[in-house]
């Protein structure tokens, strides 16, 4: 990951997260075409316990940078543009909030990538 960028921020490679960003099951997430295999239902509290202490935003955010900055810039958005609140229900009596960890100590990085990048006047994407 080039010095500076996004990706420098939290991985290795486009697909390793830095060793600070790894936890138990981020490597049996899967999102499409997963083949019936499947998170099993007892551990996703743990998951999302695991998440919280990591600089990934959410679960989706955990497997390659292009989907870390996706998600992060859409729950940014979401907090400052629309005050929007979501919260995550593992349906075993624990939540998780990814807009909340905008302000959280282990998204400062992060959250000041996004606001210089949001601040030029001449963004172009793609």
């Amino acid at each position: 990951m080039a010095e500076g960028s996004w990706g420098a921020i939290s991985w290795l490679t486009d697909r390793k997260p830095k060793t600070s960003n790894e936890f138990q099951n981020r490597t049996g997430l899967c999102f499409y075409f997963c083949e019936g295999k499947t998170l099993n239902r007892t551990d996703v509290p743990a998951v999302y316990a695991s998440l919280a202490n990591t600089d990934f935003i959410s679960l989706y955010s955990t497997q390659q940078p292009w989907d870390d900055l996706a998600d992060s810039l859409a729950y940014f958005m979401m907090e400052q543009k629309l005050n929007t609140k979501y919260i995550i229900n593992t349906m075993q009596g624990k939540s998780y909030d990814p807009i909340a960890k905008i302000n959280n100590p282990f998204y400062a990085d992060k959250l000041k990538y996004l606001k210089n990048f949001l601040s030029k006047p001449n963004i172009i994407y793609p």
